[in-house]
């Protein structure tokens, strides 16, 4: 989905419009499933209801541990002896330390994978040709779709 986001991709409006029947429900739900709409509530719950193995968006992890480090003070002052002292926020380690208990729980998964010569040996052979930069996108895209092209609505074809 995040491909899908880039600009080289977003703005193919008449492309997108000729989604239909369960390609573009399916393309809906995709982008209800990780939009950032309550700190990516729709996401977490799926994540929660998902059972190993599966491997979880790293993005929603470390905007975690920012808002954490960036949203708690490292030192809470407490008086001792008529001084306030600063004594380590325990708290803030706690919510570190809870975040980064979730990303092990998904790296002590077992995937039992196995390899496809066939499929690697594609992949590294076209990747070369398929790669590229962002510019490089963009003038693809108005091969594909120039300024000014009108959406039309989909035929209702699957």
């Amino acid at each position: 989905m995040a491909g899908l986001d880039l600009s080289a991709v977003h703005r193919l409006k008449a492309t997108k419009a000729q989604l239909v029947g369960e390609r573009l429900q399916l393309f809906e739900k995709m982008q209800e499933l990780v939009s950032t709409d309550g700190s990516r509530k729709a996401y977490r719950a799926a994540l929660k209801d998902s059972t190993p193995p599966c491997i979880p968006y790293l993005g929603v992890y470390l905007t975690d541990l920012t808002f954490i480090h960036e949203g708690n003070a490292d030192t809470c002052d407490k008086e001792c002896d008529g001084e306030m002292v600063p004594l380590i926020n325990w708290g803030k380690r706690e919510a570190y330390a809870e975040v980064i208990e979730s990303v092990r729980f998904y790296q002590t998964t077992n995937y039992n994978l196995s390899p496809c010569e066939s499929l690697e040996g594609y992949l590294r052979s076209a990747i070369k040709d398929l790669l590229m930069d962002e510019k490089e996108q963009y003038e693809r895209s108005l091969e594909i779709e120039p300024r000014g092209t009108v959406p039309k609505q989909a035929s209702g074809k699957k």
